[in-house]
């Protein structure tokens, strides 16, 4: 995180981990329908978890208010804007050609590994150390799912085991976030 704490920074965090979450909760989602074990009381604790998120993101969002505003850079929105498209495009990539040779078991790690890579440039760009680690983390997990489980339970294990990884790189960045925001040095007070 940068050193100081502004607008742009808190309100992006909030939103990084709303699309976190959503995206987290999407891969667990296919990896119960994978498995077979949708059920209820699974899209129970979804909704409980992403209504926490939910929260947390609107006091981000709400601290937001008093901290200062940077002028938004529009080369980071265009940077954003070429990663993810890079990232579709190999993921419709990797995917035809894993069909294509008939090797569709590897297809969610090798689309979890894409995201991870992914992670990597937004790092830098956002400036925000932690999605180096969840980055590396989804690729280390990409890579031992498609080598060390079963082909029949790979695509379960793997896209589970990928949204833990995005709902707790979720809650990393809300905590973070939250801790930083609430000191006193951090969040100016608007001038009344």
């Amino acid at each position: 995180m940068k050193n100081e704490i502004t607008a742009n920074s808190l309100s992006g965090r909030a939103l990084g981990a709303l699309i976190l979450a959503g995206f987290g909760g999407a891969w667990l989602v296919l990896g119960e329908y994978v498995r077979e074990q949708l059920s209820a009381a699974f899209f129970m604790g979804m909704a409980v978890f992403m209504l926490a998120v939910i929260l947390a993101s609107m006091i981000l969002f709400r601290r937001a208010k008093y901290a200062r505003r940077e002028p938004d850079d529009p080369r980071i929105g265009k940077a954003f804007r070429g990663i993810n498209t890079i990232q579709w495009i190999a993921i419709f990539i990797v995917a035809s050609a894993l069909h294509h040779y008939r090797h569709d078991e590897y297809t969610v790690s090798a689309i979890a590994l894409i995201v991870g890579a992914h992670f990597l440039p937004l790092a830098r760009i956002f400036q925000y150390r932690p999605h180096y680690v969840t980055g590396s983390v989804l690729m280390a997990w990409a890579l031992w799912t498609a080598v060390a489980i079963p082909a029949d339970t790979m695509q379960g294990v793997c896209a589970i085991g990928t949204g833990i990884i995005l709902w707790a790189s979720a809650i990393i960045t809300l905590l973070l976030a939250l801790i930083s925001s609430g000191r006193h040095d951090v969040v100016q007070p608007i001038a009344g």
